[in-house]
This record gives C-alpha cells, sequence and structure tokens, in this order.
C-alpha cells in the first residue's frame, strides 16, 4: 500500500515553454474517463510487444513508451505525451481491504492537492480489470506550479486479492479535458493486463 501512495506522491507538473503537462514517474497503481463512467473491458488476448516485471505483462502499443519500471509496476506515455497510465501489483502487509485502499489513496492524494474531489459525475463502481474485481473512482484536483494550474484527473482501479495480502492497481492521469482521449487510447492496454500474483 506505501507502494501506491509513492506513485500518488509522484504526480508532479512539468512546465516547458508555456505548455503543460502532467507526468507520473513512478506508478504503483490506478485507470480514467471524464464525464462518463465506462464499465472496464473483460481482458482480451494482447498480441502486439508488452513490458513485463515480477507482478504484471502489460501491453504496449505502437506509439506508447514506457516511462518507468520496477519489481511492481510499470508506467506508460500515451503517443501524445497529454497522459500517463500506470499498472502496479504487490504483497502488502498488513493486509489490507479495498475500501482500506481506497480511503488511503483518496487522503494521499487530497494530501498534495487539497481541492480534490471524486469527479461530479463519476461514482465508484465495482469493477473488474484482468479478471481481478475491485473498485473503479475518478479524483479531480488541481495541479499547481509556481506558474501555472492544470485541472486535472486520476482514474483509478483498486483491488486486492480474497485475503488482502496482495494489492493490484491501474491509475490514468491527464488534465481534464484529455481524460475521454485518454480512456480511448489506453482501451487495449487496460483489456490486456495480466496480474502475476494471486
Amino acid at each position: 500500500m506505501a507502494l501506491i501512495i509513492g506513485a500518488v506522491a509522484a504526480l508532479i507538473v512539468v512546465v516547458a515553454g508555456g505548455g503543460t503537462a502532467i507526468a507520473l514517474f513512478s506508478g504503483k497503481s490506478f485507470v480514467g474517463t471524464a464525464d462518463v463512467a465506462a464499465p472496464i473491458p473483460t481482458p482480451s488476448p494482447w498480441t502486439g510487444a508488452t513490458a513485463t516485471n515480477t507482478a504484471v505483462t502489460v501491453p504496449v502499443p505502437a506509439g506508447w513508451t514506457v516511462s518507468s519500471k520496477d519489481n511492481e509496476s510499470i508506467s506508460l506515455t500515451d503517443p501524445n505525451g497529454w497522459g500517463f497510465l500506470s499498472v502496479g501489483s504487490g504483497v502488502q502487509s498488513p493486509k489490507k481491504t479495498v475500501q482500506q485502499q481506497k480511503g488511503i489513496i483518496e487522503e494521499s492524494i487530497k494530501s498534495k492537492s487539497p481541492d480534490a474531489v471524486e469527479c461530479r459525475a463519476v461514482r465508484p463502481t465495482d469493477s473488474t480489470i484482468g479478471g481481478v474485481k475491485g473498485i473503479s473512482w475518478h479524483m479531480c484536483f488541481t495541479v499547481v506550479s509556481s506558474v501555472h494550474s492544470v485541472p486535472a484527473e486520476a482514474s483509478l482501479f483498486v483491488a486486492t486479492n480474497a485475503d488482502g495480502s496482495v494489492w493490484y492497481g491501474v491509475i490514468l492521469v491527464t488534465p481534464q479535458s484529455y481524460m475521454v482521449n485518454l480512456t480511448s487510447e489506453a482501451e487495449p492496454i487496460i483489456q490486456g493486463i495480466v496480474w502475476k500474483l494471486t
């Protein structure tokens, strides 16, 4: 669980030449849509390039780049550089429920962005990614640098195994105005996630 919090803490704003982008440098969890909650599709076989570690295998479609990878997580940047997807899983001790994880993640995001709230039109829903049942929800917040501020959105998925000893997470992070596009671009990745820990 501390690894999930680390991913949220790694969310920063990069301002270069008047353009603003959101970067997630190390991913340990979390998923996304702007104003409409779409059901998470069931896994489908992926036949293209992949990134893999000891916890998960993630499809890497053409144009996407692996921005970071460690033993528990893999983070990808979308082809336009506006969105980031991070997938992770790991053993957790003490054991935690999905609701406990959700609460910890929300508090961590709020500690970095005090205006963070669940997005207005998207309520937490039960969902399944890669055969693992969990909760999906969206948080909206403002990322502020010394010069700019950007309305951002994180679409989150978190789950645990039956006894709470393993966590699973997926996150999509982008400016709010780009979330619908990012969700569409990320669909084959999310559909092809294969978890290795049970």
